[in-house]
Parts: structure tokens; C-alpha cells; sequence
């Protein structure tokens, strides 16, 4: 009996350990954390969750056209809320910009644009910065800006950047629920 309790023990230390060391491997290598990052996201956010129809719905209340800027899009998650829409809706759309600091989401973002039919309708521009970088004057050059990923990882939705008041600002926070436009 202790011989298995003393393995068991041995077996759940390691396992610690190994996932201590992993964590530690996160926590000091940028590159490997969002990749990681990125795959995680890829995976479960692209199946579809129980906030799709209700984030859909968000931003299908004023329609996406014109300019649009989205922040924190990850791998084009709200991409699957486009998709439905009318070939004319869609060809409203001019110039679709999304500002994402993780780099490894930009191909899953273009797979996504392209599975979903919307390549053909609209460009896509990939821009590889934090919501804080972004210059505060080309925020006003935007019709509707789409925040509904980004909240936890900004200080604050006020720090990026600054609209023009016809802008249409369309928000999420996935993390409470809550949302406003």
C-alpha cells in the first residue's frame, strides 16, 4: 500500500513539475506564449460558443458597412456574423482593417475570411499593433469599429483612440457580458 501511494505521489510531483516548467516557459518567452495563444484561440473560437448568436446579433443591429476597424479580431472569429449577409450588404463594406498585436493570428484570420466567402466581397488589412498604438487621427477615418474581443486586454476602451462622432461603436466584453453600442 505504500509503495502505491509513495508512486502515485511520485507520478503527481512530475506532473506538477511539468506544468510548473511550462508555465515558466509562458511566462518568459513572447513568442512561444502567443503562438500557443494563438492555436488555443484558433481552435475553440472558430467551432462557435453560446455568445455567437448574441455578438451576431450586436453587430447586425446597425450593420457593418463602410470603413470598418476591428480590434483584437483574433483568427476572424466575428467573421462567421458576416457571412450571412447579402452579397450588397457586404460589397458595402470598403476596407475591413484589423489591429491585432498577435501576429500568429493573421493566417487563421485570412483562412477565415476566405472560408466564409468574404475575400471576394471585401479587402482585408492585417495590422500587427495593440489597440493602444494605433495613431488616434486614422480611427476617425472609420464608420464603425468593432471591439468585441478586445476588452481584457486593453487598460481601457477609451485608449483606442478616438472616433468621430457618426462612428458606429460596436462592443462586447466577453469576459462579463455586458454590451452597449
Amino acid at each position: 500500500m505504500k509503495r502505491i501511494t509513495f508512486a502515485i505521489t511520485i507520478l503527481i510531483s512530475l506532473v506538477l513539475s511539468c506544468f510548473g516548467i511550462f508555465l515558466l516557459i509562458l511566462k518568459s518567452n513572447n513568442v512561444y506564449r502567443d503562438r500557443n495563444f494563438a492555436n488555443l484561440c484558433t481552435r475553440t473560437g472558430l467551432k462557435g460558443s453560446a455568445l455567437d448568436e448574441h455578438r451576431c446579433s450586436i453587430l447586425q443591429q446597425g450593420g457593418v458597412t463602410g470603413n470598418v476597424l476591428e480590434f483584437g479580431p483574433g483568427p476572424g472569429t466575428n467573421f462567421k456574423c458576416l457571412q450571412n449577409y447579402t452579397s450588397s450588404e457586404l460589397q458595402s463594406i470598403n476596407k475591413y482593417v484589423a489591429v491585432e498585436p498577435n501576429s500568429y493570428f493573421e493566417e487563421e484570420m485570412r483562412k477565415e475570411h476566405t472560408v466564409r466567402g468574404l475575400a471576394e466581397h471585401f479587402p482585408l488589412t492585417f495590422v500587427a499593433l495593440k489597440g493602444e498604438e494605433v495613431d488616434d487621427g486614422s480611427s476617425n477615418e472609420y464608420d464603425v469599429v468593432i471591439l468585441t474581443h478586445v476588452l481584457c486586454s486593453v487598460d481601457s476602451v477609451e485608449s483606442v483612440g478616438e472616433c468621430r462622432e457618426s462612428t458606429k461603436v460596436w462592443w462586447k466584453n466577453h469576459l462579463h457580458g455586458a454590451c452597449c453600442s
